[in-house]
C-alpha cells in the first residue's frame, strides 16, 4: 500500500510546530506531510520538505459553517469557529488532491508511529471501519474514506440550520457545561454526537496490542467517565476510565529499549502518540530531543506555576484576558 500522507492545519507561526512535523517525518519517513498554513509558517516547506499549501486557497469551503455556526462556547467565537473550520477546509482539501486514506494530527501531537503500517492494521482488523479518534479528540485522526470527512461536515451543518438539533445544542450548553464541566459545544463534544449515529469508528484512547494514544499529556486518565455527568449523552461509552503512573502532572515516562511507555497497573504500554495540550506544548522540543532531565526540571516548574494559578484569582484573569486577545489576533475570521 502507498503511505498515507499526514496533514496538519495551523495559522501563525510558533516554534512547537517544528517538532511536530519533524517527528512526524521520523517515524513516517515515506509519507508526504502537507502543512495548510498561512504566510508566518510558509518558510517551513523549505526548511523540512514539506508541502505547504495556503489556507487563504479554502475561503468558499467555509462560508456556509461561518453562515450556520452559533457561538455555545467559553472560548472566544474566534477560536471555536477555527476550530470548526479546519474540518470543512479537510474536506476541501482531500477533494482537491484526491486523497482517500489519510491522517490528521494537531500541531502539539508528536508521533510515535508509522501510520500507513498502523491504518493498514486497523483495515485488517476492522475492514469496514471509516475513522479512528481518540475518544473525544480530533488531535489523532485517520480517515479510512474522503466520504467519511464529508460526511461529519454534513453532520457538523445539521446541528446548526435544523431547529430541534440546535436546541439540543443549547440545552446542553445551559444545563451541563455552565454547572457540571469546562465542556462546551465544541468540534469535539459534535464528533460524540456523531459517534451515536456512525458506528464504524475506532476509539484509539483504548489499549490495543499493548499500544495507545495520547488523549492529554497533561492528566493520568487516558478517557473520563462523563457518563456519570452527561447520561443521555454518553450511553453507549461506559469503560471504567484508564489509569496512568503520574510524575507531578503528566502521565510518567518509560524508556525501555528504544520506546518510550506509560506504566498502568505495572503493565508498559507503548504510546502512539504525545498530545502537548496547552502549556505542555513547551516540553515538545525536549521529546524530540530526548532531553529527559530537562523535560522533568520543566514539568517541575510548570508544576509550581499551575499551584500559584490555581491560588490567585488574579493570574488566573490575567490568564483569560491574554487568552482572549491571543485568540482574537490568531484566529481572526478567514
Amino acid at each position: 500500500m502507498k503511505s498515507i500522507p499526514i496533514i496538519l492545519i495551523h495559522k501563525w507561526y510558533q516554534s512547537y510546530l517544528d517538532y511536530s512535523l519533524l517527528q512526524a517525518k521520523k517515524l513516517n519517513p515515506e509519507s508526504e506531510i502537507y502543512l495548510i498554513g498561512d504566510d508566518a509558517n510558509k518558510f517551513l516547506w523549505n526548511k523540512y520538505s514539506i508541502k505547504h499549501v495556503s489556507i487563504n486557497d479554502f475561503d468558499d469551503s467555509i462560508q456556509e459553517i461561518n453562515q450556520t455556526y452559533v457561538h455555545l462556547s467559553w472560548n472566544s467565537s474566534h477560536y471555536e469557529l477555527f476550530c470548526f473550520q479546519r474540518w470543512f477546509i479537510l474536506s476541501e482539501f482531500t477533494n482537491r488532491f484526491n486523497f482517500d486514506k489519510f491522517v490528521y494530527i494537531d500541531s502539539d501531537i508528536l508521533l510515535y508511529t508509522n501510520v500507513t503500517e498502523e491504518i493498514n492494521t486497523m483495515n485488517l482488523n476492522n475492514p469496514i471501519f471509516e475513522m479512528a479518534y481518540v475518544w473525544t479528540s480530533w488531535h489523532t485522526c485517520y480517515f479510512n474514506s474522503r466520504k467519511a470527512i464529508q460526511d461529519f461536515c454534513e453532520f457538523i451543518l445539521s446541528n446548526y440550520t435544523d431547529k430541534d438539533r440546535l436546541s439540543y445544542l443549547e440545552i446542553f450548553y445551559n444545563n451541563y457545561s455552565k454547572e457540571n464541566t469546562t465542556w462546551w459545544v465544541s468540534d469535539m463534544f459534535m464528533f460524540w454526537l456523531y459517534k451515536q449515529f456512525k458506528h464504524k469508528i475506532i476509539d484509539l484512547a483504548e489499549i490495543i496490542d499493548w499500544s495507545i494514544y495520547d488523549l492529554n499529556f497533561n492528566c493520568a486518565n487516558n478517557t473520563y467517565n462523563f457518563w456519570l455527568i452527561f447520561p443521555d449523552i454518553y450511553t453507549n461509552y461506559k469503560y471504567e476510565p484508564i489509569i496512568f503512573k503520574t510524575y507531578l502532572n503528566t502521565k510518567k515516562i518509560l524508556n525501555f529499549e528504544n520506546w518510550m511507555y506509560w506504566l498502568t497497573n505495572d503493565n508498559k504500554i507503548r504510546f502512539n502518540t504525545l498530545h502537548l495540550q496547552g502549556f505542555s506544548k513547551s516540553y515538545m522540543k525536549y521529546f524530540y530531543n530526548e532531553q529527559f532531565l530537562l523535560l522533568k526540571i520543566n514539568i517541575l516548574f510548570h508544576y509550581l506555576i499551575e499551584v500559584i494559578y490555581n491560588n490567585s484569582k488574579l493570574v488566573r484573569n490575567l490568564r483569560k484576558f491574554y487568552k482572549k486577545i491571543y485568540e482574537k489576533i490568531i484566529f481572526k475570521k478567514l
